[in-house]
């Protein structure tokens, strides 16, 4: 929580302004019951109007100064919030986005999506409830009660007896909350993802015609968090009844004593109003600590969720720059062991040297690591042995942002922007038209210009404006446009017809001879390549030329048999 309360610091002025004013406005609101006390009991046996008037407008004038006062400080409270949970939310962002794949994997997107939305409103919630009611209740409850003390000692013995049994009901049933609120946010992690992934795939579903077998997944998941919703609310429930059983039965009996006293003339009629007003006050203050409670409940849970977040290591190992001077390779693997988990290796001894201009083709079995060498490339994982070197330079002596701006990259399943069409090719870059005009003629995208707006036409959510070899052309043309070292297509084709496969390979060869990797698993593609590699669970089974795999490489040639009908090709 210390964490989250250094999102105020920068606030401080306008904190402890508002703070101020609340205050005032508190002593303000204690002042009336004593006017008032002193009118009936002091003023009017005198008889005197003006007097009367006189404090009567003093009680107006602070009734009025309280309402401006507070007000004001609402306001203030509002702003200051706000402007801290903007700052937390930023950091909070700016932290995922620079989170290491696998700590991404660890945490889980839903998890990441529920911290920046649920959790940041309910740290919202409590800096602004703690700034309007955590001083107002405090001086209103201190306050009343040495109020009370001066007016009348012996019934405030009763209000004193009360007080430990209210603070050890509160700090209890506060205590005995926060568990069941961190339970219920971990339970609403997998119900945004359950959401997410049944929104995402909804196609699929209807396609498979599994409407009624996800419905029932969720109202599973939706039926344990409103379970573990009911406990929290149970528990902290208790605590509005508790508190008004003892308070009304405290002031019944205050009321009784007072009737008594005020017979037997040992107590004025204008104190015990004003004691009453006192112990009104009081029982607002505490159904207001009781809010402050609840909601410290909910925020403590969520805000230690977004400190383990901010406080995630990113921190990518960093080696001493080296460089091979005698290396002519643009991209070389040496030696590389990598597992997603680290009793199971995903890759295991996997070297290469990739040539510039050279087109080296990867291809396997779904499943054999294809896609996730791409990722090494980029840092988004780091293997566990051997070294990835760039231009004879270690990439984990690189910085990230040189390392990344030396590759263009098409994922398997990449992604289109809720953008324009150019904006999703520049991705943020300084390209110029004619070069975003000319990566769309490489990828055969020739149908943006059939478009009414053509490159300012808005791609909606996930491309779903486009059919799938559009945004596959489109995301491609976004790779073509980008100046880099190396090219990586991870099945970058698989959306597209043969015709127009090839013909992009083609233009891709002669108007742009980058250094590629072609992650494929058509044999016809890497048929053009200059070196293939073929990899089985993980593992190199052939790299060479493919006349030479086509000589040394069962597997090699029983893929290629299979693919194109016997045929074999050298």
């Amino acid at each position: 929580m210390k964490k989250i309360f250094n999102y105020l610091k920068p606030y401080q002025k306008s904190l402890s302004l508002g703070i101020f004013i609340k205050a005032v406005a508190g002593i303000l609101d204690l002042m009336l019951p004593f006017l008032l006390a002193m009118i009936i009991d002091d003023i009017i046996p005198t008889r005197s109007i003006a007097l009367v008037i006189l404090f009567g407008g003093l009680m107006l004038v602070a009734a009025i100064l309280s309402l401006t006062m507070n007000v004001v400080a609402n306001r203030i409270s509002a702003k200051v919030s706000t402007d801290a949970i903007l700052d937390l939310r930023k950091d909070g962002y700016r932290k995922i986005m620079s989170l290491h794949a696998k700590k991404v994997d660890e945490v889980g997107l839903p998890s990441l999506v529920s911290r920046m939305t649920t959790d940041t409103y309910h740290v919202y919630r409590f800096f602004n409830v703690m700034q309007r009611m955590g001083i107002r209740a405090p001086i209103l409850l201190i306050g009343a009660i040495m109020l009370m003390v001066i007016i009348d000692f012996q019934l405030s013995l009763i209000m004193l007896v009360l007080l430990p049994l209210l603070f050890g009901v509160v700090s209890f049933i506060t205590i005995k909350g926060i568990p069941y609120f961190d339970q219920l946010q971990r339970s609403l992690d997998e119900l945004i993802k359950v959401v997410r992934e049944n929104l995402t795939g909804i196609r699929i579903i209807k396609a498979f015609n599994q409407q009624d077998k996800e419905i029932e997944r969720f109202s599973l998941i939706n039926q344990l968090t409103s379970a573990k919703e009911q406990k929290a609310n149970i528990i902290v429930g208790l605590l509005n009844p508790t508190m008004a059983l003892l308070l009304n039965s405290g002031l019944i009996i205050i009321l009784w004593v007072g009737a008594n006293n005020v017979l037997n003339k040992t107590s004025q009629v204008g104190s015990i109003i004003a004691y009453i007003s006192y112990f009104t006050l009081i029982l607002n203050a505490f159904y207001a600590l009781n809010r402050i409670f609840l909601l410290t409940s909910k925020a403590t849970a969520s805000a230690n969720r977004l400190t383990e977040l901010l406080e995630s290591d990113v921190t990518l190992r960093q080696v001493e720059k080296k460089i091979e001077p005698n290396s002519s390779a643009v991209l070389s693997f040496n030696h590389v062991t990598f597992g997603y988990y680290d009793h199971e290796p995903t890759l295991q001894d996997i070297h290469f040297d990739l040539n510039p201009h050279e087109t080296l083709a990867i291809i396997g079995a779904t499943g054999s690591g294809k896609s996730t060498l791409a990722q090494l490339c980029l840092r988004l994982y780091d293997p566990q042995e051997g070294t990835i070197s760039l231009l004879g330079q270690d990439i984990q002596s690189m910085p990230l942002d040189e390392l990344r701006r030396s590759f263009a990259v098409v994922f398997q399943n990449d992604t289109l922007f809720s953008f324009t069409i150019a904006q999703n090719i520049q991705l943020g870059e300084m390209i110029p038209m004619e070069s975003i005009e000319a990566s769309l003629y490489m990828a055969q995208a020739d149908f943006v210009n059939q478009l009414p707006q053509q490159l300012e036409t808005q791609v909606q959510r996930s491309g779903s404006n486009f059919s799938g070899g559009q945004k596959q052309r489109l995301v491609l043309s976004r790779a073509f446009a980008k100046e880099a070292k190396v090219l990586i297509l991870d099945d970058a084709s698989s959306a597209l017809d043969y015709v127009t496969e090839s013909l992009i390979f083609q233009n891709l060869k002669s108007k742009k001879p980058l250094s590629t990797i072609l992650i494929t698993q058509r044999v016809s593609l890497a048929l053009a390549a200059d070196k293939v590699m073929m990899l089985d669970a993980g593992k190199m089974v052939g790299y060479d030329t493919h006349s030479e795999l086509m000589k040394t490489c069962i597997p090699y040639q029983q893929l290629v048999s299979i693919q194109l009908g016997g045929e074999v090709y050298e």
